[in-house]
């Protein structure tokens, strides 16, 4: 396949050397079969329930006679008014003779009004209930989410989530192709149509590459057997995947291709000799590679999964090892578009070394054929073959870009309070194939989310009380490089603002049984486990345990919360295949219960993105966080407690501990008298003091990072929280300590010490510089 091929799928744009700038010329406008504008919909299958209006019937009226009307005027005048206005006459009277007592009456009766009007303007105004649109949202000194909601609720558009999907949906556009400038420029009319004012376009070059042209031969060792040469499609093709070519290797199935795995079959005496692994996709397909790696395997094939009516599908998912890094290949932990810093292609960690081509279902069964059962067995039932049964020729060509543009559009909403604070909603935008499930599909929510909160903002007047950014990332599937440059370019700004990252990208339509899952920082965990976000759906929380967008941002010591459904999460099919299409997912919208569940998922988003950003206090549980991290500790400290010591680590939790008594006694006093009292009127002093807070419990997880990362992997700082470099099993548990675990991998138990030792150290500083920051929030 010839990638420049202006009708090709992968159409590239061209590089940052080649591209004007000017005005909006890199918003190419193609007629190579793309669409051109959305399509339009009159929402003529029910999307939208339909408003009743009643009407009055002049006829059943009743009329009250002229006459009748005069002889009741009388009355109340005779027997109301006048003999009121008598006993206000002797009151004003008898008023004015007290007051002649203290001093003037009719300057006292000045000051008297004055107060009195006062006093029913302060009632009036503290209400929430004035008759207009800019208050009725509002009580005290803070939003009553309750009306705002359901504003919001009563005006999700499923005709504009449906127009969005399929215009998304409707071409291939991995980063850097013609499909992903034509995406880019809808989102970023979509920020701008909705009235965000700032509204910007952020470029990267990141190295990237882009399917040639592969091939796959086998030799069966059969007496007169000819050899097989398998067709391969552009399909065949695994992103930042590394060009290369074996010769009459053999081939052996290894299963998930876990550490595991691996190991069985070297007892066994099976990787002796030159082999391809023929591996089924895992759910951390980095680990996969760097396994078969470690192991001496030259090149792997990756089996995708399939459908009854369907074995010939290929899923064409990433190859990139964010286990070192994210971000672009060339610049581990700096922005290369500042800096014409770079090391050689060879010496990066993020590429595999190894080719690797995923292959389909039916490709992998004529494979099995020839593969005998005297090899291992494995759990599945399936033989891994042996030493000989079955040889392969694979070449596999890519296209190189080593600075090829990647876009991030970031728009952003304002707050009214603490604008030094903010939290970040982000998707994903590209795919190697059209994406509708992923991620167009949470694209498309985080759209909808943007016009919600712009819909709340315009009715009611209405501002969070910090910054809200909505940022769509490119360059996903290269290594998550346009989250990384992002950060890389703005790191300083972003540590200081933003507390909390929401991503979106793996939302899809929940099923009843499995709801949705949020993988979340500790900080955060006992916040999503609140009975508010289990009302339409089952809420499964748990630490965060795999790569994303995010990545960069936790590895800084930003929290950070992914909230998806498990389909989404774990990439089953039609993900990252061409099925993955407009047309085989629009069912959604004729169904009615996936209707309301597409209407419920996205009011969850907001629920949460809502409370987490318009809610007085950050709501961080920091007992909560303790009690956690004490907990991974539990689970390296039960299998080595004989090997090693937690004592400073332990001194480090008891400095939190304290803070976090304190933290909830202060939160419990300021309900007290705030919310509970006096009606969400907040005394100014008691403000300063909440603003501090916030700033203190915004800084925890940046003060809890090494600047020189941990050792071997400078990019994550963060000494808590962040992956292993390798483990035996999938485990949340893996996402913990990651300094410490990679040392006790190499049975490195001096350095095993050392980092505990420095990790209770960064626990214990941490606890200290949070007493000391502004000491008038009671300490």
């Amino acid at each position: 396949m010839v990638l420049d091929n202006s009708n090709s799928r992968y159409d590239r744009l061209p590089t940052n050397d080649q591209i004007e700038y000017e005005n909006d010329a890199d918003r190419i406008n193609l007629d190579n079969g793309y669409p051109s504008v959305p399509p339009t919909y009159d929402d003529s299958r029910g999307l939208s329930e339909e408003m009743e209006f009643f009407e009055g019937n002049d006829h059943n009226q009743h009329w009250i006679s002229t006459t009748h009307l005069n002889d009741m005027l009388v009355i109340v005048k005779e027997k109301i008014i006048e003999p009121l206005d008598v006993m206000l006459r002797i009151l004003s009277d008898q008023l004015d003779m007290q007051l002649g007592k203290i001093g003037n009456p009719l300057i006292l009766r000045r000051f008297f009004y004055i107060f009195f009007m006062s006093l029913i303007t302060y009632s009036v105004i503290s209400s929430g209930y004035l008759p207009n649109d800019s208050i009725r949202g509002s009580r005290g000194m803070f939003s009553d989410h309750k009306t705002l909601l359901q504003y919001a609720k009563d005006s999700i558009d499923l005709a504009k989530i449906e127009r969005d999907l399929e215009y998304l949906s409707s071409m291939p556009h991995m980063s850097g192709t013609r499909g992903d400038t034509l995406i880019k420029n809808y989102i970023l009319e979509s920020f701008e149509n909705n009235g965000l004012k700032l509204v910007k376009e952020y470029i990267y070059g990141a190295y990237a590459t882009y399917p040639d042209s592969s091939k796959l031969i086998l030799y069966p060792n059969e007496p007169d057997k000819k050899s097989i040469n398998i067709e391969l499609g552009p399909d065949n093709f695994n992103p930042m995947a590394t060009g290369g070519e074996v010769s009459m290797a053999s081939v052996i199935y290894g299963n998930k291709g876990t550490m595991e795995d691996l190991k069985s079959l070297e007892e066994a005496g099976l990787l002796n000799e030159d082999f391809v692994l023929l591996v089924d996709y895992g759910k951390v397909i980095s680990d996969q590679i760097l396994i078969a790696e470690k192991f001496g395997a030259k090149a792997i094939l990756f089996i995708s999964d399939h459908t009854d009516n369907d074995k010939d599908i290929v899923q064409m998912k990433s190859v990139a090892i964010p286990n070192y890094w994210a971000g672009d290949a060339f610049s581990p932990g700096w922005d290369r578009t500042s800096s014409d810093a770079s090391i050689a292609l060879s010496d990066s960690k993020t590429l595999p070394k190894i080719p690797t081509l995923p292959i389909s279902y039916n490709t992998a069964q004529q494979i099995f054929k020839y593969l005998s059962t005297d090899g291992l067995k494995f759990n599945n039932d399936m033989f891994s073959g042996k030493i000989g049964d079955l040889k392969s020729d694979i070449q596999v060509k890519v296209h190189k870009r080593e600075r090829q543009p990647t876009f991030d559009i970031v728009g952003k909403i304002e707050g009214r309070e603490q604008t030094d604070k903010a939290i970040v909603i982000c998707a994903s935008r590209d795919s190697a194939s059209n994406g509708f499930t992923y991620p167009v599909f949470g694209t498309a929510m985080m759209l909808s989310l943007l016009e919600l909160f712009q819909q709340i903002k315009y009715k009611y007047d209405w501002k969070p009380l910090r910054n809200i950014y909505f940022i769509s990332f490119g360059g996903s599937e290269f290594n998550y490089a346009g989250a990384t440059e992002l950060l890389e370019q703005r790191l300083n700004a972003l540590k200081d603002e933003v507390y909390a990252v929401v991503d979106i990208s793996q939302l899809g339509v929940p099923d009843s049984e499995h709801g949705i899952d949020i993988e979340t920082h500790p900080l955060l965990q006992k916040f999503f486990e609140l009975d508010i976000f289990k009302k339409n759906f089952k809420v499964n929380v748990s630490n965060v345990k795999s790569f994303g967008d995010w990545i960069p941002f936790l590895a800084n010591g930003i929290p950070v919360s992914i909230i998806s459904t498990p389909n989404v999460r774990n990439r089953i099919l039609p993900i990252a295949s061409s099925m993955d299409t407009y047309v085989n997912g629009k069912e959604i919208f004729h169904d009615k219960e996936k209707r309301t569940q597409v209407v419920n998922v996205l009011y969850e988003a907001l629920l949460i993105s809502l409370n987490l950003i318009d809610k007085p206090l950050i709501p961080f549980d920091i007992l909560h966080y303790v009690n956690t991290i004490d907990d991974l500790k539990k689970d390296i400290e039960g299998n080595f407690s004989h090997k090693l010591n937690f004592n400073e680590i332990i001194r480090g939790m008891l400095l939190w501990k304290s803070i976090g008594k304190k933290w909830t006694s202060w939160m419990k006093a300021w309900d007290n008298i705030v919310m509970s009292h006096d009606q969400g009127l907040e005394p100014s002093l008691l403000s300063v003091h909440r603003w501090t807070w916030n700033k203190k419990l915004s800084n925890i997880g940046r003060r809890q990072c090494k600047p020189g990362g941990i050792p071997g992997r400078s990019f994550y700082k963060n000494v808590l929280f962040g992956p292993a470099l390798f483990y035996d099993k999938e485990s949340e548990h893996n996402w913990s300590y990651p300094s410490v675990r990679d040392a006790i991998f190499n049975e490195d138990w001096d350095e095993a010490q050392r980092q505990i030792n420095l990790v209770g150290q960064v626990l214990k500083d941490s606890a200290k510089l949070f007493i000391e920051e502004n000491n008038d929030v009671g300490y």
